[in-house]
């Protein structure tokens, strides 16, 4: 059955829930600079102010890096590193740290496409966690793509497995 999340009301908490333009967040993007090919990057500073409940403000910083290679034959490999820092993390007293190292390599129409995420996290009860996941999948000509992917994951001493599919129709106007 297919069920509502509810709605979030300001007396619920919660980071940038304060029903006012306390937050925002700042982020500048560019690619295929100048003597470096296709070189891209991503940098933002995100300010979420502190909702009912909450001890602090959060605050994060996100840096990222990426490109594409051509590596002959039709194939294409892009991939992207990216860290981002969180201060407060959800209105806590808890700084946390994601490393994100990923990449998706091309060829007629398939694609195969790795990833993995660290998280850091110091509130003086957490330690390390992280992510692995890959999928692979094809487009069809007709605007129709199928993916198929699965992921891996270690969070609080938990490990969780997934295994999810994808099928998208793209209309191009």
């Amino acid at each position: 059955t297919l069920r509502g999340r509810g709605d979030t009301r300001k007396e619920d908490g919660g980071v940038s829930n304060t029903e006012s333009f306390e937050s925002f967040i700042v982020a500048l993007d560019g690619g295929k600079i100048k003597g470096l090919g296709a070189l891209g990057y991503h940098v933002a500073y995100m300010h979420q102010a502190r909702g009912i409940g909450d001890a602090e403000d959060e605050n994060a910083v996100a840096v990222a890096l990426f490109t594409q290679f051509d590596l002959g034959g039709g194939v294409t490999f892009s991939p992207l590193a990216e860290f981002v820092h969180q201060d407060n993390a959800g209105g806590v007293h808890a700084d946390r740290d994601f490393l994100t190292l990923a990449g998706q390599a091309q060829w007629k129409g398939f694609n195969l496409a790795p990833a993995w995420t660290g998280r850091d996290t110091e509130d003086g009860t957490s330690g390390d966690d992280f992510q692995f996941q890959v999928s692979a999948g094809y487009a069809f000509k007709s605007g129709i793509s199928i993916d198929i992917g699965w992921k891996t994951a270690q969070e609080a001493g938990i490990d969780t497995e997934t295994v999810g599919a994808l099928a998208t129709y793209t209309i191009e106007f």
